[in-house]
């Protein structure tokens, strides 16, 4: 398990930092159920209505407690490759949640950076978990600096943090970056949700922040990557280990 991590702390977090989609869930169940009760013709329609956002909530929690904290996910068992004396980076969007974990398991010293100032309208939610995490100082990238130094890193980690970047040009100037970064044989390890099947029953229209598969594959080819191996870590998350395309 990742230092730090709790029992549910990752849904809590999921709530903490989501807490306005939540709200909003409420108020609507509420003034579905207020309307029901005066409406007595469209009780049945608004009654349908509460149970769909009920049921969408609480799957969604459950699929998150499922993802963040009854699976192996900080296990960050693509670790156990990593040698005494490699160099690693971990990248993210404001939230750390693994260089801790890594620094605890090996002798090297992990580098952090955040791309946050990379992002062009962060939702209030990124906004909310920045500066949260192992409590890893990390450095701040500005766009006209790169984020690794060029050919430095024996590992470079993106946990959960790339869909932020909103569009195709912004992902792939970062993968780029993160490219550069690796050394001759060094490895990139990207995980994300996907917007694929999985993902849409256990987060609905929340899917739609998530990239597919495909777009996942055109922004590593873009970038001079390839795809060395590529797991599920629980029917949500996707695992992609890279390295620099020949």
């Amino acid at each position: 398990m990742s230092a730090g991590r709790r029992r549910f702390s990752g849904t809590a977090n999921i709530v903490r930092f989501n807490r306005g989609k939540f709200i909003g869930a409420a108020i609507a169940v509420v003034a579905l159920v207020a309307l029901a009760v005066v409406a007595e013709g469209l009780r049945v329609p608004l009654l349908v209505g509460v149970g769909v956002i009920v049921v969408g909530v609480l799957l969604s929690l459950g699929v998150s407690y499922w993802v963040y904290d009854a699976s192996d996910l900080y296990d960050l068992s693509w670790s156990n490759s990593i040698q005494d004396g490699d160099r690693i980076a971990v990248v993210h969007a404001g939230f750390d949640e693994v260089s801790a974990t890594l620094q605890a398991r090996h002798r090297s010293p992990v580098h952090v950076v955040s791309f946050f100032n990379r992002i062009e309208t962060a939702e209030a939610s990124i906004r909310r978990a920045r500066g949260r995490g192992s409590g890893t100082v990390a450095a701040s990238a500005q766009p006209d600096q790169g984020l690794l130094t060029s050919g430095q890193f024996d590992w470079v980690v993106a946990f959960m943090c790339l869909h932020e970047l909103r569009t195709d040009v912004a992902r792939q100037e970062v993968l780029r970056e993160l490219r550069d970064g690796l050394a001759e044989d060094g490895k990139l390890v990207v995980i994300e949700h996907l917007r694929d099947l999985p993902n849409a029953v256990g987060f609905s229209i929340g899917v739609f922040h998530f990239m597919s598969r495909s777009s996942w594959q055109s922004d590593f080819t873009a970038a001079g990557l390839g795809i060395v191996s590529e797991k599920k870590r629980t029917p949500f998350v996707s695992e992609f280990v890279l390295t620099k395309a020949p």
